[in-house]
């Protein structure tokens, strides 16, 4: 949904005398704004048709009256550096009356003062629902404290990444509306929820905000993704407009890998992301007083289950050091595979390889270099390529079944990760020490045993 614009200024929709006129997109004078969610130039403008603003008279108004000398000469800087079209859309936007945003103007050039204003514009634009669900509502933000922020961020920003951070943007928000120009019908439906856009524009926009706004290190973050190609950044802030921690881990644990190993990794797993079911806050797993049957397949895009598969991968990437080829095999792999059997591939791929290795991995912190392991990966890789194994393991979330195999009794939480810690270890046995004995629920919170 296209969250609404507070119109802070309503005196700038008067038709008042002006300098000269302002020119709209004759296209879209006759269309509703609600039909247009992700136009950043043409709707807000078909509004002004033959709208005359004049500057002086506006700083006249009440509201902009009450502002102190500095003030005003600040939105003069402003007014100097921008069209007018500019001018009004951000105070149609509030920012006019932004404090920290006035204090940037003056080390601003036009060209970024234009970017700025269609990146605040962009983000209007909805991303699709797993995004807004998770960007904008844990915790709950509006539109307009998303902007504030970013502005905050980037006041508090030193000169040369605070560019690059608008520059960024500026390329993120030029995506929407080449998109708009070429758009196609491509919605995806999924058992629970209906359709959703799984294509839109707006995603890696709103996702690179959002983690620029959420991120320790803003400038190190844009460095970092300006390594990577424009799909594989695509996919890196899928993730991370999904979960910042894997995200990240994603980010630091590919950096130094091929171009080809990144694409193979990140064309899998910017995907699950993208697919995420953020709907239903529901839980794939049982509960012992409240038996139930479920649909199988049910959980398999569920928030709680893709997340899990983005740990597994964040995982896997921090405690081993693979190789470019073991990567690339590993991403095909999975790209090949179906949602099932990603499950138990990632699964198997961690609790096997901590039962091949887990000695040295509760030992250092120093990643495992798997070149050097070439039987623990033979052994792994004999049991990630069979897809009854992988069916296997999947199946250790299921009890007993119902309706002639349609549905099953789901296992509570805890009786899963127990079975499915026996069910890879009947595959791949655990080294014959205590020190590499699992306790199910470090597994489930991510800790390392």
């Amino acid at each position: 949904m296209k969250i609404s614009i507070t119109n802070h200024y309503s005196s700038l929709t008067k038709p008042v005398p002006a300098k000269q006129p302002i020119t709209v997109l004759q296209s879209h004078v006759s269309e509703p704004l609600d039909t247009q969610p992700e136009n950043t130039q043409g709707v807000f403008l078909s509004e002004l048709d033959k709208l005359y603003f004049n500057f002086n008279k506006w700083l006249e108004e009440p509201i902009q009256s009450e502002f102190s000398a500095e003030k005003i000469e600040k939105l003069k800087d402003l007014y100097s550096k921008m069209s007018e079209e500019d001018f009004i859309r951000l105070g149609r936007l509030g920012i006019t009356s932004n404090d920290d945003f006035l204090s940037m103007v003056e080390t601003l050039d036009k060209e970024q003062l234009s970017q700025l204003t269609d990146t605040f514009y962009g983000l209007s634009a909805s991303a699709n629902m797993l995004f807004t669900h998770v960007n904008e509502f844990n915790p709950s933000r509006t539109y307009e404290e998303k902007v504030e922020q970013f502005i905050e961020v980037l006041s508090d920003t030193q000169r040369i990444a605070r560019d690059q951070l608008i520059e960024k943007a500026a390329e993120y928000d030029e995506k929407i509306s080449i998109h708009k120009a070429e758009r196609e019908n491509n919605d995806t439906y999924e058992s629970l929820g209906g359709y959703f856009d799984v294509k839109s524009s707006a995603n890696d926009l709103q996702n690179f905000v959002s983690t620029v706004i959420d991120t320790k290190s803003p400038a190190d973050f844009v460095n970092k993704l300006d390594q990577y190609s424009r799909e594989q950044q695509s996919s890196l802030l899928n993730v991370l407009g999904m979960s910042r921690i894997e995200g990240e881990q994603l980010l630091d644990g590919l950096l130094d890998k091929s171009d080809e190993a990144r694409t193979s990794i990140l064309s899998f797993i910017g995907k699950v992301a993208l697919k995420t079911n953020p709907f239903f806050e529901m839980s794939a797993f049982g509960d012992s007083e409240h038996v139930v049957s479920i649909s199988k397949g049910f959980g398999d895009n569920l928030f709680e289950t893709t997340k899990k598969m983005l740990e597994n991968m964040g995982e896997l990437l921090t405690t081993y050091n693979f190789s470019d080829e073991q990567l690339v095999e590993m991403g095909d792999q999975l790209n090949d595979l179906n949602r099932k059997e990603q499950i138990g591939y990632l699964e198997a791929a961690v609790i096997g390889l901590d039962n091949l290795l887990g000695i040295q991995t509760s030992s250092t912190n120093e990643l495992i270099d798997m070149k050097a392991e070439p039987q623990a990966m033979n052994k792994l890789q004999s049991v990630l390529s069979s897809k009854d194994a992988l069916q296997a393991v999947y199946e250790a979330r299921e009890g007993e079944d119902r309706r002639s195999g349609r549905s099953y009794v789901p296992k509570t939480k805890w009786e899963y990760l127990e079975d499915l810690e026996k069910v890879v270890s009947s595959y791949i046995p655990p080294a014959e020490s205590d020190e590499n004995v699992r306790d199910p629920w470090e597994y489930a919170s991510g800790a390392k045993a």
